[in-house]
């Protein structure tokens, strides 16, 4: 096997570590208990996808897919960096804006 095919291979694991590593974090910090403010029940909240994991998904997906297709000479040097800029671009639009959110559950 030539290293092109290792490096494919490497890139596809890639791809499926990651997934696999996002489910299992989002199985693992899954529903929280929350107080309702209302009736001071006790409610099973669900996290939701956010958009910080979206985000990281789409990194996952996208550059070890470019980076087989530039491996396989599919896409043209040009197209290979206007993708990756592209994506991190995408990937870093908002850092500056993150807030976390507070553990009281105060904004």
């Amino acid at each position: 096997m030539t290293v092109t095919g290792w490096i494919e291979i490497g890139a596809l694991a890639i791809i499926f570590a990651g997934l696999w590593g996002v489910y299992r974090h989002r199985m693992k910090t899954g529903p929280q208990l929350v107080q309702s403010g209302d009736s001071g029940r006790t409610v099973k909240v669900g996290r939701g996808t956010g958009a910080r994991t979206v985000q990281l998904v789409v990194a996952i997906l996208t550059i070890p897919t470019i980076l087989i297709l530039s491996l396989e000479n599919r896409l043209p040097s040009d197209a290979v960096s206007a993708l990756l800029g592209t994506i991190i671009g995408y990937v870093l639009s908002g850092v500056g804006l993150f807030q976390p959110k507070r553990e009281d559950g105060k904004d």
